[in-house]
């Protein structure tokens, strides 16, 4: 089986590449179980989880790579400004701010919460997917990748809510 997400992995040499080749896709590749299997089995070939001296720069690179499909995949469709807004933060939490300017520029209040709504049921939706791989170091790579994607999430409801009751 060949897994287009797993051939862009095994061809890129760096995280940033990687990532560059997912965002080109502009959320169009399949985003399920196997995929992430094949993913998860082609990031421990080339990156071995071991119990003694484990590299914890792997690690992590593990759950961005998980973090960074998952994300492409809930900001799908979206305008492409929002798109970016939302990458940078996602990637970093001091951009949250900046992310909920950017898109109270672009939509108002309600808007803003219904796009929002979007992104939990996507994530949702990816969530149980996760829950279907077997226990194990690839689940829960993908499982820590989704709650910070999830917390992000969470913490731009609240400051929009936030502001909606005048706090």
């Amino acid at each position: 089986m060949t897994s287009r997400l797993t051939d862009l992995f095994n061809k890129s040499e760096s995280l940033g590449s990687f990532e560059e080749l997912v965002i080109e896709l502009d959320g169009d590749f399949d985003f399920n179980r196997d995929e992430m299997l094949l993913l998860g089995e082609s990031y421990f070939r080339r990156f071995p989880d071991r119990e003694k001296n484990r590299n914890s720069d792997e690690v992590r690179l593990g759950y961005r790579i998980a973090r960074v499909c998952i994300n492409e995949n809930l900001i799908r469709g979206l305008p492409v400004n929002e798109k970016a807004s939302l990458r940078k933060g996602f990637k970093n939490l001091a951009c949250l701010g900046d992310t909920l300017n950017e898109l109270k520029r672009n939509r108002n209040r309600e808007e803003c919460l219904s796009l929002l709504d979007l992104l939990n049921a996507r994530i949702e939706a990816i969530h149980a997917t996760v829950n279907t791989l077997p226990k194990g170091m690839i689940r829960e790579r993908f499982t820590g990748a989704l709650s910070t994607s999830s917390n992000f999430l969470y913490l731009i409801r609240l400051l929009l809510e936030k502001e909606g009751a005048g706090i």
